[in-house]
């Protein structure tokens, strides 16, 4: 499992709130694979951009919860972003649709966890 402490935590709140959809009243989970902390541009191997706090902004400020959070990786020798994903709350998982650029967000479509 990715991130079990986060996961761990995040499971434990929607429990205590009485299921994940009175949870995601308040509270939702973005996971970002190879993020390494949010070192933004380090080495990780992953999407390391993600603009959550704009996205908790207009859920705070405009009551627009977020449903999906587009994740890229910039390429700081190059100067430009390399790749896009979409990233979904947990429980659901971004996954290839099987078609299109991996480097693109559009190529990726929302799952549940099995």
């Amino acid at each position: 499992m990715l991130f079990p402490m986060a996961t761990s935590y995040f499971e434990e709140v929607v429990e205590k709130s009485g299921g994940l959809e009175a949870a995601s009243e308040f509270f939702r989970l973005f996971h970002s694979a190879g993020d390494i902390h949010g070192s933004c541009t380090g080495p990780g191997p992953g999407l390391t951009l993600a603009d959550g706090t704009m996205a908790l902004i207009r859920w705070v400020e405009h009551d627009e919860a977020p449903q999906e959070l587009i994740a890229e990786r910039f390429d700081a020798q190059a100067g430009q972003v390399v790749a896009t994903r979409p990233l979904f709350s947990y429980p659901s998982v971004t996954v290839y649709s099987g078609s299109g650029d991996p480097a693109e967000a559009a190529s990726y479509v929302r799952a549940e966890r099995n």
